[in-house]
């Protein structure tokens, strides 16, 4: 099927058709009507086309929406006539979008007794936004009385796992367009952070490649995830790199390590016997990983909480921390205290909160 420019102004109309070769080659290349010294009204929408080149001094509207645009020169030119220029839906860079809004601030002052108000679409569905200059040129357009649009709609990342287990199955991490009509093959690129190379199978960036409108990337977490520090607290981080570096996605990860540290304590005394001590000793490293697991040092707090006793059941409170010392020990006294219950057998449970894992400890105490 032929594909057509149509080319008017009040007295004529223009038709140039431009039909793809027999090869299947696409219609493309660079257009440039200067030539049409007096049309007032360019449409070229939906072709193959990537570079525009000059337009006539007396045109009023332009569009160029549905190409293939790009690469817009920093001598780009816009005449003074035109008040509706349309390159939604194409390539651009923000070095184009940029580019593009200089024109017009070049070319034009205050237009805000123009009515309608005169329109400026650059809105496309790749990965360009403007940058600083180009953001500037827009305040100054607008204030100016221009309707610029340039929104390219929002990434958003999403998945169905709230959590991560080393080994556990594959994290698959969805990005969708608040916008439709993302022309397939667009890619986004990402990067994972809050974790080591090592940790995952995946390179840590990479690109989101758009199909549809969306686009998926799958992680597989090492099996010792974590391992070579008990107190990491680490989490996968997937951020979209510039222009879209505001958006990012954080999904914790659960440490299957084992337990590193454990309590002693008496199993069980009575009430009035007097005070006793629960102790915090590191385990011994596992072989696997000797050489490469760092212990906390020398005056990290471990916090606890005990449970199924009353707060005025012992002497201390129910909350606190254990202090470690340089060989990785500590110590806390408990002090239960006499009540008025009879005949009472209450189960004492000191429980070490995360990140420590859920080491516990029962110490019956016997009515007196």
């Amino acid at each position: 099927m032929s594909k057509s420019i149509s080319i008017t102004n009040p007295d004529k109309i223009v038709s140039l058709v431009l039909e793809p070769r027999g090869d299947g080659a696409k219609i493309g290349g660079k257009l440039d009507l200067s030539i049409f010294t007096n049309v007032t009204r360019i449409d070229v929408s939906d072709l193959e086309i990537s570079e525009l080149g000059e337009l006539p001094s007396k045109l009023i509207n332009f569009n160029g929406s549905g190409n293939k645009l790009t690469n817009i020169p920093s001598t780009f030119s816009v005449p003074n006539s035109l008040t509706n220029f349309n390159l939604n839906k194409n390539n651009l860079t923000t070095t184009d979008i940029e580019h593009i809004l200089l024109a017009f601030d070049t070319a034009y002052g205050d237009v805000s007794a123009i009515s309608p108000k005169p329109i400026i679409d650059i809105s496309q569905f790749g990965n360009a936004v403007p940058n600083a200059a180009g953001l500037a040129y827009i305040a100054t357009l607008e204030t100016n009385g221009w309707n610029v649009k340039y929104n390219p709609g929002e990434y958003v990342l999403f998945t169905d796992t709230l959590n991560l287990s080393e080994a556990g199955p594959d994290i698959v991490i969805n990005i969708s367009r608040t916008i439709s009509d993302i022309p397939d093959g667009t890619t986004v690129d990402y990067e994972v952070s809050g974790i080591q190379q090592d940790d995952v199978a995946q390179p840590l960036t990479g690109s989101f490649t758009m199909n549809d409108n969306v686009g998926s990337a799958t992680f597989s977490i090492a099996k010792d995830f974590g391992t070579d520090k008990y107190l990491e607290g680490e989490s996968f981080i997937m951020t979209l790199l510039a222009p879209h570096e505001v958006t990012s996605i954080s999904i914790p990860i659960v440490d299957t390590t084992p337990a590193p540290y454990q309590l002693t304590a008496v199993n069980s005394l009575s009430e009035g016997e007097g005070s006793f001590t629960i102790t915090l000793t590191h385990t011994s490293i596992p072989v696997e990983h000797q050489g490469s697991t760092t212990l906390p040092p020398a005056g990290t707090q471990v916090p606890y909480a005990i449970t199924g006793i009353q707060e005025e059941d012992i002497a201390e409170d129910l909350t606190g921390f254990f202090t470690l010392d340089a060989n990785q020990t500590a110590t806390i006294t408990i002090t239960p205290l006499v009540d008025s219950n009879i005949n009472e057998v209450e189960t004492m449970v000191i429980t070490l909160d995360a990140p420590f894992t859920a080491v516990s400890k029962e110490i019956r105490i016997f009515d007196q």
